[in-house]
């Protein structure tokens, strides 16, 4: 049996190896936004991240949990991003719930700068003040004229839902928040679409989103990851955008 001091030694053996890998994997990160600059790839990857956590919390076993995969790597991912680019986040965030929720999600790297409206959100990803906005999930429930105001403003500027979080089944969290950029979402082999429609949806979908009596709109939530939906003659309907489906923890 080994001694405390000898499982101490080892325990930062495994520290200073962590922290090579780390700083291994920050210089890949700065190679890769070269290569960006040259392909013209985009800086946000929520797909792509999404696969990452996937693949580690389907290979995870007890017992270092889920959500510590969740958070530790929410925090690799992030600084690693903020390398190659310093990511502004725009955030609207209207209690505890969210706060928390952009906090994991950005880490410490990311700039999070809050508004006190869902529209000063969206006036700072159109007029490319921020990379990424932070608002209320579409299906919170809460006052449905911002995702109205959201959809009208989307094909003009551009502006797509690339992300929900949490990507992750947390016991206790009950709130959402979506991502928005003026970028698509990538496909990442378990996603949703998102679309609005104005008239007659037509076929029965997975998740219909009545924005409420004020609202020009309705949301629908299809599985799979698409940009076009069949809707009845006379309707009007735009894709607004697509995202990673949540991850089981199991």
């Amino acid at each position: 049996m080994k001694t405390l001091e000898e499982l101490r030694e080892e325990i930062d053996e495994i520290d200073t190896e962590l922290h090579e890998l780390l700083t291994r994997r920050i210089k890949i990160g700065q190679e890769v936004a070269k290569a960006k600059k040259v392909n013209s790839g985009f800086n946000l990857r929520p797909g792509r991240e999404a696969q990452i956590l996937r693949k580690l919390i389907s290979r995870n076993t007890p017992p270092l949990s889920a959500n510590s995969i969740y958070r530790i790597w929410r925090e690799i991912l992030s600084a690693n991003l903020n390398q190659q680019t310093q990511i502004n986040a725009a955030a609207y965030l209207p209690s505890r719930d969210y706060y928390d929720l952009a906090q994991d999600y950005c880490g410490s790297s990311s700039k999070i700068i809050e508004f006190s409206i869902f529209q000063e959100v969206l006036d700072q990803i159109t007029k490319g003040a921020a990379h990424i906005g932070m608002v209320p999930g579409f299906w919170d429930n809460l006052d449905g004229r911002c995702w109205d105001k959201f959809v009208e403003v989307s094909e003009e500027n551009n502006l797509k839902v690339i992300s929900v979080v949490p990507i992750i089944k947390r016991q206790g969290v009950t709130k959402s928040l979506a991502m928005i950029a003026k970028q698509k979402a990538e496909e990442t082999g378990d996603d949703s679409s998102l679309f609005a429609i104005k008239g007659e949806s037509g076929e029965v979908h997975n998740y219909l989103i009545d924005l409420g009596p004020d609202c020009n709109w309705k949301l629908v939530v299809v599985d799979g990851y698409t940009e076009s939906l069949k809707v009845s003659e006379g309707a009007t309907c735009l894709h607004i955008g697509n995202f990673a489906n949540v991850i089981s923890a199991s």
